[in-house]
């Protein structure tokens, strides 16, 4: 290929590449939208497509090498994870719980919580994406077009470019999602099986990157029912610790945090009640104003401390207050549907709450005493409002009860044995696909 006709290819290169990158930013824009709309299939879906097609178009442009064999076993192959995803789906039974509104309002908070990280990750994959056609560009103009050390290069260059980028800006979010104390246990389990397909595809294509580097290429044969495998040790190793990272650890690190705040919450409720108790409790029928007066101020400055250190329940409390979706900034109006669709299922919110009804509760209690005549009438009173208590307290230690007794499910450990277990397939299928590319190669 001449030089002149390598830079009129290039150009041409930069141009497809400059829409790709400019459809995949409109693109991430409507994510939020499509993640809040529970259009996670149509989000995976297209960003599998997108990335296949763009993978093999631009190691096309670069080395004329293409071939529709591998293009629709990539897909089929990437599209083993959706299957998956679909099945275990089905066992979650109901969908009725807003895991979509949930997981919209449990990333926002990480991306509030941690502002620098999506700006570093960000910098860190425009990097990637700078660096891409740099590579390309050296090794296209560096050596005679085709060629198969070319194609090998451009091949492993935009996997490494289309799928690392992706890896750095998903995976910290879902990590930081799945071990978040704040997320009901329904939706970590929906959010870690919605990663089901992109685990699997994203595992299938870290070995074929390291196929193409050669890091694999020895391992140990062996036959499962007839069919021959390869078993690679630094394939195994590499797919255990990936599932185990993204799977594995901050799932049950989540449930663990999530049942030791739940239960810390359901403690203070009940130091709460008990505190009523003990106001309604006082001899001198003459103290019972002063008392729960000063139990409604302790409970103020309870909810106000938590305003002021939790920025999530601030928002929440500021979403609380609009009253209709006209009055929401267009860019707020995912957030604050998800806030209002899952409030129900966060504990910081229920724990808000109970402060907000026992404060208007000891207000009502203040008032029906003050009517009240006589100190007999008023301890009698007093004492109704005791037992009410007390039966409150008695159902918060029946929850503490059940909360201690639950466990974390298994679901999560087994299907990180199974990936673990199918680790030689995928070795299998990796090597398989590579060998397809190299033969195609000629």
């Amino acid at each position: 290929m001449s030089l002149l006709l390598k830079i009129v290819v290039f150009i041409v290169f930069l141009v497809f590449l400059s829409g790709f990158y400019i459809g995949s930013f409109l693109f991430s824009r409507r994510i939020q939208r499509l993640l809040s709309e529970g259009r996670l299939f149509l989000l995976g879906q297209v960003m599998l497509l997108a990335s296949v097609f763009s993978l093999f178009s631009f190691v096309w442009l670069l080395s004329g090498f293409f071939s529709w064999r591998l293009t629709l076993f990539f897909v089929l192959a990437a599209e083993v994870g959706g299957v998956v995803t679909g099945v275990l789906w089905r066992f979650m039974g109901s969908t009725d719980l807003p895991w979509a509104a949930s997981s919209t309002w449990t990333g926002a908070e990480i991306a509030i919580r941690h502002p620098w990280l999506p700006q570093i990750l960000g910098i860190v994959s425009a990097l990637v994406l700078l660096a891409y056609p740099i590579a390309c560009g050296f090794e296209f103009f560096s050596h005679e077009v085709p060629s198969p050390d070319v194609t090998v290069a451009i091949f492993r260059f935009t996997l490494i470019a289309l799928f690392l980028p992706g890896l750095l800006i998903t995976l910290p979010t879902i990590v930081s999602m799945l071990s978040s104390r704040n997320l009901d246990e329904g939706t970590r389990l929906r959010v870690l099986l919605a990663q089901g397909g992109g685990l699997f595809s994203n595992a299938l294509v870290i070995a074929l990157v390291l196929w193409s580097f050669g890091i694999v290429s020895k391992g140990y044969n062996f036959d499962l029912g007839g069919i021959p495998l390869t078993a690679s040790p630094m394939l195994g190793l590499v797919v255990f610790v990936y599932f185990a990272a993204t799977f594995l650890l901050p799932f049950y690190m989540g449930t663990a945090q999530a049942k030791k705040w739940r239960l810390s919450l359901l403690h203070k409720q009940k130091s709460w009640l008990e505190k009523m108790v003990e106001a309604l409790d006082f001899p001198a029928p003459a103290q019972f104003d002063s008392k729960l007066r000063q139990l409604s101020l302790d409970l103020s400055n309870e909810a106000n401390q938590i305003r002021e250190t939790d920025k999530m329940v601030s928002l929440g409390k500021e979403f609380d207050e609009i009253d209709s979706r006209e009055e929401v900034p267009a860019m707020a109006i995912p957030l604050w549907e998800a806030y209002h669709r899952s409030r129900d299922l966060e504990p910081r919110f229920t724990y808000m709450d109970f402060l907000s009804k026992l404060q208007g509760e000891i207000e009502q209690a203040r008032g029906e005493l003050e009517k009240v005549d006589g100190d007999d009438s008023k301890l009698k009173r007093a004492a109704d409002f005791r037992a009410r208590y007390h039966s409150e307290n008695e159902k918060i230690r029946q929850n503490e009860k059940t909360e201690e007794k639950t466990r974390p499910l298994a679901i999560p450990g087994l299907a990180t044995l199974a990936g673990c277990i199918a680790s030689p397939l995928l070795g299998e299928l990796s090597q398989w696909i590579w060998k397809i590319f190299l033969a195609r190669l000629g």
